[in-house]
């Protein structure tokens, strides 16, 4: 089905579900039976979450009709970055209908940015600045030592014109981590695909091909991707945070960016990341620049997980905060617990991410009880 068919078949069945809404009382067989994030408890219900598009509180819908009417807390992310514009006003919009609708769920949303924490001021909401990235595990993202480095730079990235993978143009050897197409126009990606192979014989795509599409590639196989180039290009103008980022520095790469809105930057440290004009020029001179600095990846690694400990820590006392106010005793002091999920962004049925959590929570407990 082309772009603009789904997009014209997704509007159907939002508009379905308004009306369910209002009409019928939001019933659970409306809603959608997957969504994006993580139930980070149970007992009481916490979620990490995101808003989406066409309809912004889709998964907030998803999830909080899997909890129903009981208390609950959410605590929202940005995937794109964020302002008081019109799309900023619809998310409200948006989260204050499911806010009436279920009134006993705390729904608290997080910033990226800080300038993102003044657009939702200006809408007349608190947002905590608790960027996205902090939730990026080490556990699957460190310096490969036994790789040799092949490329100058990699992207990882959709093909998508907003991610402008043409300013890596003057880069002399390039690798690309992207994705297969899901939204965006094939003859689009088609184009963007051509492009690559078409611009130097030494700019390659890594993931493994079927059909003539390419597929993903898990987190162990993008790690491996990282430790064979020298420096990790983020070239966008805006979006979200790009988790991407985080893989990068973890990994142990130096990065070279864009000016951008949307909160990539957040964890960026001048020692190993440079900001640059959006030209191919720029670009290729401080890819050269950080590879002339020679910084060992273990250095930027250790020096990027102690920019994310303050977040990880407010992040917790937030939820131990929560966790009062629903009647429970904190439990969140200790160290981060969700080393073992890549990232807060998992998309499945809510159901099977109940599920998850409710493993998690035996897991914890029969690790307690065996230091005791």
């Amino acid at each position: 089905m082309a772009g603009g068919a789904k997009r014209l078949v997704e509007t159907g069945r939002n508009a379905l579900r308004q009306a369910g809404r209002k009409w019928l009382g939001a019933p659970r067989w409306l809603e959608g039976s997957q969504a994006t994030g993580v139930v980070l408890s149970t007992d009481p219900p916490i979620v990490n979450t995101t808003l989406t598009w066409p309809e912004p509180a889709a998964y907030l819908w998803s999830f909080g009709n899997r909890i129903g009417r009981r208390p609950a807390a959410f605590l929202v992310c940005m995937s794109w970055h964020f302002d008081d514009s019109g799309g900023g006003r619809e998310c409200m919009r948006a989260v204050a209908a499911y806010r009436r609708r279920f009134p006993m769920h705390e729904v608290h949303l997080l910033a990226n940015s800080p300038d993102e924490v003044e657009g939702f001021a200006r809408l007349g909401e608190a947002a905590f600045l608790l960027n996205q990235n902090l939730a990026v595990s080490e556990r699957y993202f460190f310096p490969v030592e036994d790789v040799p480095v092949e490329f100058d730079a990699i992207y990882n990235a959709r093909l998508d014109p907003m991610k402008r993978i043409e300013l890596a143009a003057a880069i002399d050897r390039v690798a690309y981590v992207t994705r297969p197409p899901w939204a965006i126009d094939p003859a689009v990606y088609a184009g963007l695909h051509a492009g690559i192979a078409a611009r130097h014989p030494d700019h390659r795509i890594l993931n493994p091909r079927e059909n003539g599409l390419v597929r993903d590639m898990d987190a162990a196989s993008v790690n491996r991707a990282l430790g064979r180039a020298a420096v990790g290009l983020a070239l966008s103008e805006v979006e979200g945070a790009m988790l991407a980022s985080m893989e990068y520095m973890l990994a142990g790469l130096p990065i070279v960016s864009t000016p951008s809105k949307g909160g990539r930057d957040f964890f960026f440290d001048p020692e190993y990341c440079l900001v640059v004009p959006p030209d191919p020029r720029s670009v290729r001179e401080a890819v050269m620049a950080l590879k002339a600095r020679a910084i060992p990846r273990a250095h930027i690694r250790t020096k990027t997980l102690a920019r994310v400990e303050p977040q990880r820590r407010s992040y917790l006392a937030l939820l131990d905060e929560i966790l009062g106010r629903l009647g429970h005793p904190p439990r969140f002091g200790g160290p981060w617990p969700w080393l073992h999920r890549r990232n807060f962004f998992a998309w499945g049925r809510v159901d099977d991410q109940f599920a998850a959590a409710e493993a998690d929570r035996d897991r914890g407990r029969k690790a307690a009880s065996s230091t005791e």
